[in-house]
């Protein structure tokens, strides 16, 4: 596949040899083409070189490597938001760990979860979305090693929770906030969605834009006020408990969803209930080290509940308790909220074709940061995995030359011994050469198919090359 968009990605990047551009957008694309072979494979020797002398020359950063995407990303917003003023751009936030336990001799690993032998990264991204239809792209990406020096060091409870929230991981959620502003132009409204681990009262009470909205799944059955109004007095003790406030709340009506698949099961529908209250959340009922810099006052939210109340026999049935900065007035607001938080699970697809496709915790290299900076290329290369496959799902007709090739298209058309003339029938081919089966109950191909399907097209198309003899190899 050309290089055209890979080129686009990486203009933009903070490198220090215009040069260098040539190699990333090489680098990128030859990824793209060969995911589940390994870098080196995929790279070949000169950008396997290049890569290393730019991911690990002393002034790349991963800001530096994503700049180009980064405005590419907020480039594709505007233009979405210019089609479609009365809809928000919705940023998914996520938090995911690369584990590199193996590779004892890279330098600057830490340790992740509770296990003493464990070393690897974390990474924090933020994905870009339209409420329908293809990935913008990253407007956030933070990877980081926790102190190995603090590994194992048992903290009271109390004074953890009174230590300042910048010192915490917990800042990972403000940082994506703060850093989705940055990128994005301050006219776009912008919906922050995140799941359970971002629910705390820093984030509600961190600055942000006034056209900024916050959605986040609720993970503590907290107290809440019903009335509160900033520069009056309140009690930090007491309160309502937001389940029972919840339970007097009437219903709204009922929604259905599709309930993604989780290990060994499959995606379904589900009928969920839905309820809304309006409260307030209180900070906790402690003194933090930064209490003289930060809001400790009550912060308005509204609380969304979908739950499903018959769900199928020997399955949990869904819950989800949204907390949101947005105003949620009636019944289309609340599915409203709840459909945007569905749209959370492009981040989760995201991660998996870095995983799983990608191979990203394969790589060994001699330090963190230059596994960081790896990582950052890798994370445009599964964004782009993503938007070949949602192309064909959002804009079926789009034609096949905008994806690939004049030859690799030749090769796919071969292969299927009928045209391949748009986007939906370009990722369906590629999907077929990856295995995917012809059926049409088989329905939608998916990322896994599709990363199989590029990498043995990038063999086919080397094999009509040469039985052709079209160009040396």
């Amino acid at each position: 596949m050309g290089q055209a968009w890979a080129r686009q990605e990486m203009e933009g990047a903070a490198v220090w040899d215009r040069r260098c551009v040539r190699s990333l957008a090489t680098i990128c694309e030859r990824r793209f083409n060969m995911p589940v072979a390994s870098f080196s494979m995929a790279c070949g020797p000169d950008a396997r070189q290049a890569a290393h002398r730019i991911c690990s020359h002393k002034t790349t950063t991963v800001d530096g490597l994503l700049r180009g995407h980064f405005q590419q990303t907020a480039a594709r917003c505007r233009q979405a938001w210019a089609a479609h003023p009365d809809e928000p751009v919705l940023v998914v936030q996520d938090t995911t760990d690369f584990k590199y336990t193996s590779h004892r001799a890279t330098t600057g690993l830490g340790p992740f979860h509770g296990s003493e032998r464990g070393l690897g990264l974390l990474a924090h991204a933020a994905l870009a979305l339209p409420v329908q239809g293809i990935p913008f792209g990253l407007v956030h990406l933070s990877p980081w090693a926790r102190d190995p020096a603090a590994h194992g060091k048992r903290r009271a409870t109390h004074q953890r929770a009174c230590e300042a929230t910048a010192l915490k991981e917990s800042q990972k959620w403000i940082d994506g906030l703060w850093g989705t502003e940055a990128t994005l132009p301050p006219e776009i409204p912008v919906v922050l969605i995140a799941d359970r681990e971002a629910d705390c009262y820093d984030l509600f009470a961190a600055p942000r834009r006034q056209n900024t909205a916050l959605l986040v799944r609720s993970r503590h059955p907290r107290k809440v006020l019903l009335e509160a109004s900033e520069g009056t007095a309140w009690k930090r003790r007491g309160g309502r408990s937001l389940p029972h406030v919840l339970a007097g709340a009437p219903c709204l009506g009922s929604l259905g969803v599709t309930v993604p698949r989780q290990r060994q099961r499959p995606a379904r529908e589900a009928t969920l209930e839905l309820r809304v209250v309006s409260v307030w959340l209180k900070p906790a009922e402690l003194k933090k080290a930064d209490a003289g810099v930060r809001d400790d006052q009550p912060q308005p939210v509204w609380v969304v509940e979908a739950k499903e109340t018959h769900p199928p026999a020997g399955v949990k049935g869904v819950h989800w308790l949204l907390l949101t900065t947005q105003p949620v007035d009636d019944r289309q607001a609340a599915e409203r909220m709840v459909r945007y938080y569905c749209r959370r699970w492009e981040i989760e697809e995201l991660h998996l074709v870095l995983k799983s496709g990608l191979k990203a915790e394969r790589l060994q290299l001699e330090t963190a940061d230059t596994l960081k900076n790896t990582l950052a290329l890798l994370y445009v290369v599964a964004w782009r995995v993503l938007h070949l496959r949602d192309t064909a799902r959002w804009l079926p007709e789009t034609p096949a030359e905008q994806i690939v090739t004049a030859t690799e298209r030749e090769v796919l058309e071969a292969a299927e011994g009928q045209l391949v003339s748009t986007a939906r029938a370009v990722v369906r081919a590629i999907a077929h050469v990856g295995g995917f089966p012809r059926y049409p109950s088989a329905g939608e191909p998916g990322v896994r198919s599709l990363w199989e399907g590029c990498r043995r097209l990038e063999a086919m198309v080397l094999g009509w090359q040469l039985a052709r003899a079209t160009q040396p190899l």
